[in-house]
């Protein structure tokens, strides 16, 4: 534990690593939320030399054989460090930094480090990057939002992300993403969002030309770096704390950043878009058309740069971003649907060609590929039925051969895609692959069965319905308990669903077999509402006057607990269902009043409380109609319960005592006695239940839940085409007509919607990052932002170029 600890401690490390400002800086990565960009830099650039005391510390630490040995080695070195740090004034730059990461990897090791805390922040607060980024460290480990210390956290976050030092603002932006909290958001949100600009406009303003060669691509390079952490430190702030941004201001800002040349800027800026649009995505709809265009860009021109190819994908990271924000929407119109309609048949065409035999190739390009594939699946998906016709029959083939396939991942997106195709589309589409949907249910991994039970049961239908119920029923016994409850739940509906739709009787005695069935196999697993339904429908089946269903069904459970096996599950149905229908059967031999007493009575001392107080009630009911069978029997259990421990139980045992005294061979110490009208008032059948007022109690509990985490980003499976259509209707009213001249940018350029974006007819290469930047402006320009009408025309773009 203590080298993988060690390892990691290397690499949170690099996330705070030497930024130098004369050179081009490290490629940076993802890995806050979505993504925070870290600077991949070697532990050593940290410190002025390795810190000997350090690797010492951790050798030692690994050489410890037990628990015990690490412990007293960790104490010793914390009151070490602890006497060390009561007089810190005699200590040197190189010594703090020393005892500041073995506080860091103590910690790591899981040992509580309570002390030192204001020397973090000292070494936070310095001028030296060595030491800044060491406190900095040493601040993201040790403290959480809420802690007494943050207010003086805060104030040397705010000195550095204000500051001029590109390293101390690249810190100051990491360590904000990783620590959080309400705090952090309402202080530093608006510091962080004023870093957000895009690059080049920035270093236009700022070298205009002067300095030594080489110094304007610096410069944009660095501001690169810092929009790219800003935009996503915000991101982390606004899941925090929504409130902390104002939505309608980003429109513009996030317009300009999608055009910048960076690709990880607009990397960057597509994971904020993300999160601002599932917040409210009618907002963000008009910067529909440029996503399409970074997709056109990516996916047909494959105009990308060698160091944004990943396996000779170009940006798939980018691409997977772009086609979720278009799920927000309903399908573009016109020119730009036929530019994405291009994106979607290149995507799907390329990774079925590229990739017949997903086992076969390398498996960083094949989960790539289908990361897109599914993005894009999906977002087809969510066009609905306005999807183009052929590019669903593309996904259904494609997905019907995922399936079948060895990897785990794969199987697991292509019954989840395919069980959201058969809902839009109906369950037609996608039952020719009804028998491997079958065979994943005996899948070695368990996600993968419960999305084959998902998908079974949308696609079930009158025709296959009694299939896909036997096949579940036959898989129930030998289910894992996480999944078994839902199994439960789908069957009932299922069966239920039509065998009431089935006028004849062998459809309504196939749903008594079912549920018996289920009753018998996974009886812990059958949940109060699954039982009460069985109940229910039963005795509605009657209301016509065909009580036919009611024979078969005191039959088949009277034969249940007969057996001193049956589970109590059944037991409790049996009971309900006999004391209101058993009458129906009681002239056929082996079936008379006392032997439905005496099959149910047996289980008296095996179920529980709940059970027990229905079998009372059940006897009762059976000594009203048998009166001369049941009588004896019935008494004895009376007078037994009657002197229970549960109250339950003797409440009820006494009530039934005075209202059966009639029909009670000894009532001689029954003080009350009540008229045969009463008694047959309270022991009359049950009302017949309306089936329609219970019947969302098992919907919901199939459903399940499905609230989402505050940390995430809204599902796109939550929006409505309602919503959809209300967005675009406010995106119809609000933009510029065609034909029509702009006006004037107003001095705050932040309009409340943007004007729309006509189809190039020659195409723009918006991300052509080979190219040469543009050279440093000769002489100032105060305005260099352009204007809302250009930026968003095509125009626009072309002058961007």
């Amino acid at each position: 534990m203590s080298s993988s600890i060690s390892e990691s401690l290397s690499k949170m490390a690099s996330s705070f690593g030497s930024l130098d400002i004369n050179k081009s800086i490290s490629k940076v990565s993802q890995s806050v939320s979505q993504g925070v960009n870290t600077v991949n830099i070697n532990i050593e650039s940290v410190f002025s030399g390795q810190p000997r005391g350090l690797s010492l510390f951790i050798s030692e630490i690994r050489a410890c054989k037990t628990k015990d040995q690490e412990r007293v080695r960790v104490d010793a070195e914390l009151g070490n460090i602890r006497q060390k740090f009561s007089n810190a004034a005699n200590l040197t730059s190189y010594q703090k930094k020393k005892y500041v990461w073995k506080m860091c990897y103590i910690h790591m090791l899981g040992y509580e480090v309570d002390f030192g805390h204001l020397e973090f922040i000292s070494l936070m607060a310095s001028t030296k990057f060595t030491e800044k980024s060491v406190g900095y460290m040493a601040i993201s480990l040790m403290l959480k939002p809420g802690d007494e210390l943050m207010t003086l956290v805060i104030n040397s976050m705010r000195n550095d992300i204000v500051g001029q030092s590109h390293g101390g603002q690249a810190l100051g932006l990491a360590a904000v993403s990783n620590i959080g909290g309400a705090d952090l958001a309402e202080a530093l949100a608006s510091d962080v969002q004023r870093l957000i600009v895009p690059p080049t406009e920035v270093g236009s303003r700022q070298s205009q030309g002067s300095g030594p060669p080489g110094s304007y691509e610096v410069e944009v390079h660095n501001k690169s770096m810092l929009c790219k952490k800003a935009a996503l430190c915000l991101l982390r702030l606004f899941r925090t704390n929504p409130d902390i941004v104002i939505l309608e201001d980003w429109m513009l800002r996030l317009g300009r950043l999608l055009e910048d040349r960076d690709l990880g800027v607009i990397t960057s800026a597509m994971s904020l878009l993300l999160g601002f649009a599932s917040s409210s995505p009618a907002l963000f709809e008009p910067l529909v058309p440029y996503v399409i265009s970074i997709l056109t860009r990516l996916v047909v021109n494959k105009t990308c740069s060698m160091e944004y190819l990943y396996y000779r994908l170009p940006c798939p990271w980018l691409q997977v971003k772009c086609l979720r924000f278009l799920q927000y929407y309903k399908i573009p119109e016109a020119a730009q649907f036929e530019l994405l309609n291009d994106v979607l048949s290149k995507i799907l065409v390329r990774t079925e060609h590229s990739n017949a035999a997903t086992e076969t190739t390398n498996n960083n390009r094949s989960n790539a590929e289908h990361s897109i594939l599914f993005e894009a699946i999906n977002l087809i998906l969510t066009f609905g039925p306005d999807a183009p016709a052929f590019l669903k029959e593309h996904t259904s083939a494609i997905l019907g051969r995922f399936i079948g396939l060895k990897d785990a991942n794969t199987r697991y997106l292509g019954l989840d895609a395919m069980t959201r195709l058969a809902k839009i589309d109906g369950p037609a589409t996608v039952q020719m692959h009804q028998h491997t949907v079958l065979d994943s249910l005996k899948d070695a991994d368990i996600s993968v069965r419960r999305k084959a039970l998902g998908l079974l049961f949308v696609l079930a239908d009158a025709s296959n319905a009694q299939e896909i119920v036997g096949e579940l029923v036959l898989n129930l016994h030998s289910a894992e308990a996480a999944i078994k409850e839902d199994m439960v739940v789908k069957i009932a509906i299922l069966a239920e669903k039509f065998s009431l739709n089935d006028s004849t009787a062998q459809g309504v005695r196939w749903y008594v077999d079912t549920m018996v069935q289920v009753l018998l196999l996974a009886g812990d697993y059958v949940a109060e509402a699954v039982w009460f339904r069985v109940v229910q429908v039963v005795l509605s089946s009657g209301s016509g006057g065909d009580l036919s269903l009611h024979e078969y069904a005191a039959e088949k459970l009277l034969g249940t607990v007969q057996s001193k096996w049956a589970h109590e599950t059944a037991v409790a149905v049996a009971g309900y269902l006999l004391g209101e229908v058993g009458v129906s059967i009681c002239e056929r031999p082996g079936m008379s009043g006392l032997d439905q007493l005496t099959a149910l009575t047996q289980h008296m001392a095996a179920v529980s409380t709940k059970v027990q107080a229905i079998l009372l009630t059940s006897s009762v009911k059976l000594l009203n109609l048998y009166p001369e069978q049941t009588a004896g029997p019935v008494a004895q259990l009376l007078a037994r319960y009657a002197t229970s421990s549960e109250l339950e139980l003797q409440q009820r045992a006494c009530e039934y005592l005075v209202l059966a005294a009639t029909h009670l061979p000894d009532s001689s110490t029954v003080t009350v006695r009540v008229s045969a009208a009463v008694l047959e008032s309270v022991l009359n059948p049950m009302p017949v239940y309306a089936l329609h007022h219970s019947q969302h109690v098992l919907q919901d509990l199939a459903a399940g839940s499905r609230a989402e985490q505050a940390v995430t980003d809204r599902s796109v499976w939550t929006i409505d085409q309602g919503e959809k259509d209300a967005s675009r209707d406010a995106y119809r009213q609000t933009r510029v007509p065609e034909g029509t001249v702009a006006s004037p940018p107003r001095p705050d350029p932040v309009p409340d919607r943007l004007p729309p974006v006509k189809a190039p007819a020659p195409m723009v290469d918006l991300l052509s990052l080979d190219d040469t930047p543009p050279p440093a402006p000769s002489h100032p320009n105060p305005n260099p932002s352009p204007s809302p009408a250009r930026l968003f025309t095509r125009a626009g773009l072309q002058g961007k170029q």
